[in-house]
């Protein structure tokens, strides 16, 4: 899927603003603004699951108001059901990811990470003002973070230290 615009929301309890599931292979060009957020959604999902070739690029949130205690972010490993039975795992990449313009209150920041082998970078976290009962954001590798102007709970946001690149499981 490609060249998505999704403008203008109101997003309560449920799933998630945007959620690119375990069987997404291709997703790219996906602009999400001007979206309100309550509940217990998660603003952004992006599931790599070992077994699926994927590559998610070129998503950008923004101008996103939180009132509610989900999660920022959940970029993590989806393991339920999968077999390589073997072969070697097909490659999994996130790039070009942009949330920006991001005010309110919320549960937590989330995670952003991978399985061993997934390819995560140019990650841009800006201008982001807000309040967290869990300001912790759990990180892998990733390749260029770049955290402009974040402000969580009313400080300077700082990023935990990111865990060294892991090469791929044979």
């Amino acid at each position: 899927m490609e060249n998505i615009l999704i403008e203008d929301c109101e997003v309560g309890n449920g799933n998630g603003l945007v959620t690119c599931g375990s069987e997404a292979t291709t997703i790219r060009n996906v602009t999400v603004r001007n979206c309100k957020m309550g509940g217990n959604s998660t603003m952004m999902t992006l599931k790599l699951r070992p077994d699926t070739p994927q590559h998610y690029e070129h998503i950008t949130l923004e101008n996103i108001t939180l009132a509610g205690g989900g999660r920022l972010i959940n970029v993590a490993p989806w393991t339920q059901f999968f077999d390589l039975k073997g072969q070697p795992p097909p490659s999994r990449r996130v790039n070009n990811i942009t949330i920006r313009n991001v005010k309110g209150q919320y549960g937590a920041f989330g995670t952003l990470r991978g399985n061993p082998g997934d390819v995560i970078t140019d990650i841009t976290l800006e201008n982001i003002d807000v309040k967290l009962g869990n300001d912790l954001l759990q990180l892998g590798s990733i390749e260029k973070l770049v955290v402009k102007n974040v402000s969580v709970n009313g400080k300077p946001y700082e990023l935990p230290a990111v865990e060294p690149a892991r090469p791929a499981v044979p």
